[in-house]
């Protein structure tokens, strides 16, 4: 019975000094400083996206996808929309080129 303790006691200890860490980095955010913003700059950078769109054969639709893109409330100079026509054999690309895309052919 005592040399269960005893294990039980020295896992006990193994354990807490492995993830005794994780328990600062717990409270680690309560005594962390805030960064302070600098008040000259008040405008808030945004990202950037480029949507990537794999089509073949989407003539019906494509227009109406890149158009609803457009319509985003998010800047559209910081979207910019790529339409990769794969094998497409109807006018895929020409309608995506017409709506404002970028638009690159693969033919294999």
């Amino acid at each position: 019975m005592q040399f269960v303790v005893s294990i039980n006691i020295i896992i006990s200890i193994l354990f807490t000094l492995v993830y005794f860490h994780q328990f600062i980095y717990l409270l680690l955010p309560f005594f962390a400083k805030k960064k302070k913003r600098n008040k000259m700059d008040s405008t808030i950078r945004q990202h950037r996206f480029a949507v990537l769109i794999a089509a073949r054969n989407e003539e019906q639709v494509i227009a109406q996808l890149i158009d609803s893109i457009h319509k985003q409330t998010y800047s559209q100079k910081d979207i910019h929309i790529f339409i990769v026509s794969d094998n497409s054999t109807d006018q895929t690309a020409a309608i995506a080129r017409k709506a404002g895309a970028t638009v690159y052919e693969r033919f294999h």
